[in-house]
């Protein structure tokens, strides 16, 4: 008899609602229904490792806009004169700066696709990133490569610009469409909980 009492009341106590739960593997307690409603809710952190993508976000995008704004001058004015302050190298001319300047803009814009395509069904979304990152040095190398002195008068800049603008555009499509979402997944709170900040209780909720 004693055992089926233990048994009822175990069943007993499990059935009944638990006013404060702790999560166990957090070692974090879930506030009650009137800490709910009477704890003052603040933000969580970011995790270090939203940040550390951010910072890669950054520095993807700091490079794109670094080289895509002197690219008509690149393109459209030749190398200047001794006496000439207009910067240029190819000398091309207007039509084909701009031309070239719209295309990389477009292409950049429609290789997300394929990033998000390679992230969700092949690679995941950290491994794109960390690929295309490896090729966006790569076409930077080959920009810096092809654009020094010995690379103009030996007519490899422009191929070499086309190249650059190519691989580029394939590397901002991997970082693109998946540097956001690998982010938000960084956070995985669900549940608020209740932590003492500064001697005061606090609901940390994932909400704000």
């Amino acid at each position: 008899m004693a055992d089926i009492k233990d048994v009822e009341l175990s069943k007993r106590h499990v059935a009944d609602p638990i006013a404060v739960e702790l999560i166990e593997e957090n070692n974090e307690i879930e506030p009650t229904a009137e800490e709910l409603d009477t704890l003052e809710h603040i933000s969580d952190r970011l995790p270090l490792a939203a940040w550390l993508i951010v910072a890669c976000e950054f520095c993807e995008r700091f490079a794109f806009y670094g080289l895509t704004g002197p690219f008509q001058n690149y393109i459209q004015f030749p190398v200047p004169a001794a006496n000439d302050t207009q910067p240029g190298v190819l000398g091309r001319g207007h039509q084909t700066a701009t031309s070239l300047t719209t295309f990389f803009q477009f292409f950049c814009y429609l290789t997300p696709i394929i990033g998000a395509i390679l992230a969700d069904q092949f690679l995941g979304k950290y491994k794109t990133i960390f690929g295309a990152c490896i090729i966006y040095m790569i076409g930077l190398l080959v920009l810096v490569l092809t654009s020094t002195p010995f690379s103009i008068h030996a007519n490899i800049a422009f191929p070499g610009l086309i190249v650059t603008m190519i691989i580029l555009g394939f590397a901002t499509g991997g970082v693109k469409s998946n540097v956001s979402p690998l982010m938000g997944e960084q956070y995985t709170r669900t549940k608020p909980i209740v932590k003492e900040i500064k001697g005061k209780k606090k609901i940390i909720d994932p909400k704000m």
